[in-house]
């Protein structure tokens, strides 16, 4: 029974005890009163029932007091402890004045306000404990991402609790791989259960301080025989010290064991394969010194001896010195590189630490190498260079071969001899790790170095082949980009006709700006705009691809996805950038009073001029068109786009419909036009013009808008 109903209850027993007492008083009177023959008085009665009146008042009053002061005070506090105790609430206790229940409600208050204050210390606690374990479970699954080595954690029973992608790659039998089923599916059982044993019995013996960091290394396979794993085994231990499961890190050595036949093979046949050209060699040329008075035929067939064995050595030793070269590459971690970012560094140190000028020309391209030591052989060859020639200006470009990716170290002088060339390939180079010496460095590769004459008159370059990449050297779209509608503004044209003495400068010595852009649509006039602009420089015939310039640009209205589609550029990616007021004087200061280039120009133009009074700059420079250009000097070619200009000239570059990309692809053609036009006779600047001009009425009437 509750307190309450308790309390309720004694309360009117007692009550009930008082009436009966008081009626009891009063009938034992009137008995009392009748045995004497006395009659009661009528006041007596009434006094009577006035004092039973009075006691169910006094037990009513008792009663309302002890509820509204004791009893209800008392439930609510207890609710309201309930409350605390049970739920995560952190409202605490409150109670009204009126109550008989002295300190109580303040002690409990106080009470509470420590439950709660430790209650919210905890939740504190335990989110912090929960964010720690979330970032140390991030971080873990990174480090076993990143891995190359497969990791697996197993329970004594050999059940996996854990693994990474690595693992899954090595072991290749994804359907056998899972958390809880047996690593027995996946590895041989014998080695891991030796292994394992072997772990245990140097943890019970004691004689391993720190057994979980000392594993053991052992040699298993894969069940279906398909690779051989290096592997290395660490027991997980408990809070009692025990071994409560072990981690596991597996490599795949196949091709380790294969490299390492190679290299067996590759001693054998230097040694025994060599051996009897050499003994035959040796026993003519002896007998050539011995009797240098042998009758001619005698002596022919030795010297013929002596060729024969002589060629076949020779052969011998390429072969071999090829096998080397691959077995070596094969053996060197290399990944693949962009070539901006490689001699983008080269510049950077040189500059810094010798003062050599450094400039990336060319298309930049993606090869494959161990960047840090290709950046030190480079700079070691670039240095002995200007030593020996004393020439601190240089050029570095690449380029695309059949095979391989050239780079080109280019320099004002003449052709270093193959003596000298050989000697700066053995010296060590600075800050190489095994002071490793460029020959090594290209040995890795699988690469050498020759030098030569260049192209261009009075200059040099050394060339290094590189391995190409794994990626794809070229993105190109897998749909169709609407070809722009081609422009043509014969003001423009008449206004290029007045280029002064800039018109009678030779073509491959003027500086050009190629630029691109990519817009909202087709239209400049009905409000179309440019979301991006991107241009390289062209200097001396040269492409400078590390001076470069390229923007988003807010164009401050929606761009439709019909546009989104092919160049990529979304709402978001815009968002927070330049406006094209801004962003247009920026790059007319980086054109200056350079030629404008870009394919179909008059498009690109039309949206740099309508923008001209609001952004208070006035593009004056002389335009020139590679579209046009590419009709005047290939009319009888029905695809003049872009990409198929591109693909003619063998011109192709990453970031293809960006506008930095389409700007480097037209920025390559350019080179390519200009070495056409001169063998045509265009030498200047004007004739050019010249042959644009006489194009544009006849292009135009074949185009359809």
């Amino acid at each position: 029974m509750r307190p309450r109903s308790l309390l309720t209850v004694v309360l009117a027993v007692v009550a009930v005890v008082g009436a009966a007492a008081t009626l009891g008083a009063l009938w034992w009177a009137a008995d009392w009163a009748a045995a004497r023959g006395a009659a009661i008085e009528r006041e007596s009665l009434v006094y009577g029932a006035a004092g039973l009146l009075v006691l169910f008042a006094v037990f009513a009053a008792a009663w309302a007091v002890v509820e509204v002061r004791l009893l209800r005070p008392l439930t609510t506090l207890s609710r309201q402890v309930h409350t605390t105790a049970r739920s995560r609430g952190e409202r605490g206790i409150q109670l009204t004045g009126g109550h008989a229940l002295g300190r109580l409600p303040d002690d409990v208050v106080a009470l509470a306000t420590e439950v709660i204050a430790g209650r919210r210390e905890m939740v504190k606690a335990m989110a912090a404990a929960t964010a720690r374990a979330d970032e140390e479970k991030s971080r873990l699954e990174a480090i076993l991402i990143d891995l190359s080595e497969g990791v697996l954690v197993c329970s004594l029973d050999h059940r996996l609790m854990l693994y990474n992608q690595s693992a899954v790659r090595i072991l290749g039998a994804p359907d056998q791989l899972g958390l809880g089923r047996s690593l027995f599916g996946l590895v041989t059982q014998e080695p891991i259960e030796h292994t394992l044993e072997q772990l245990q019995l140097r943890l019970r013996a004691g004689s391993d301080p720190s057994p979980a960091d000392h594993g053991t290394s052992f040699v298993c396979a894969t069940v279906d025989a398909r690779s051989l794993l290096q592997g290395r085994m660490s027991l997980v231990l408990g809070a009692d010290g025990t071994a409560t499961g072990y981690v596991l890190t597996l490599a795949d050595i196949s091709k380790d064991i294969v490299e390492l036949a190679n290299r067996d093979s590759l001693l054998r046949q230097a040694t025994d394969g060599l051996r009897a050209p050499v003994a035959n060699l040796r026993a003519a040329a002896e007998t050539l010194a011995t009797f240098p008075d042998l009758a001619g035929s005698e002596r022919a067939a030795f010297e013929q001896v002596v060729f024969k064995e002589s060629t076949t050595l020779s052969e011998r030793l390429e072969s071999l010195t090829a096998a080397h070269h691959r077995l070596i590459s094969r053996q060197w971690p290399l990944s693949d590189i962009y070539s901006a970012d490689l001699i983008n560094c080269i510049i950077r140190h040189l500059e810094d630490r010798d003062g050599h000028a450094v400039t990336m020309i060319g298309l930049p391209l993606w090869l494959r190498g161990d960047s840090h030591f290709l950046m030190l052989a480079l700079e070691h060859l670039i240095r002995q260079i200007g030593a020996w020639s004393g020439c601190q200006a240089f050029d570095i470009e690449p380029l695309m071969g059949d095979r391989n990716i050239y780079l080109d170290i280019i320099w004002r002088g003449r052709v270093v001899p193959s003596a000298t060339l050989d000697q700066w390939l053995d010296v060590p180079l600075e800050r190489a790790i095994g002071e490793r010496t460029a020959r090594q460095v290209l040995d890795h590769h699988g690469s050498e170095v020759w030098s030569q004459a260049s192209k261009r008159s009075g200059q040099a370059l050394l060339r290094i082949p590189l391995p190409v990449p794994r990626r794809d050297q070229f993105e190109w779209p897998r749909e169709a980009r609407p070809q722009r509608p081609e422009f043509y503004d014969f003001d423009l044209m008449r206004r290029q006709a007045a280029t002064g003495d800039l018109g009678q400068r030779l073509l491959r010595e003027l500086n050009f700006v190629v630029f691109d852009t990519e817009t909202t649509g087709l239209r400049p006039s009905a409000g179309d705009e440019v979301v991006s602009l991107g241009a390289v420089r062209i200097v001396n015939g040269r492409i400078l691809a590390g001076e470069t310039f390229t923007r988003l640009v807010n164009p401050m209205r929606p761009i439709p996805q019909a546009s989104i589609r092919f160049h990529h550029i979304t709402d978001d990616m815009v968002r927070g950038k330049p406006p094209i007021q801004a962003v247009l004087p920026q790059f007319k200061a980086f054109a200056g009073n350079a030629i404008l280039v870009a394919h179909n120009a008059a498009f690109d133009m039309k949206f740099l001029k309508v923008k001209e009074a609001e952004c208070g700059v006035r593009f004056d420079n002389t335009v020139l068109d590679t579209l046009l250009l590419s009709v005047f000097l290939h009319g009888d070619a029905t695809d003049h786009t872009l990409d198929g200009i591109a693909q003619r000239f063998g011109v192709e570059v990453a970031q293809r419909h960006t506008a930095l990309g389409d700007a480097m692809v037209t920025a390559g053609i350019l080179i390519h036009l200009l070495e056409l036009l001169e063998a045509r006779g265009v030498r200047t600047l004007d004739e050019a013009l010249e042959a644009c001009e006489g194009l544009l009425e006849i292009r135009k009437q074949q185009v359809n808008y």
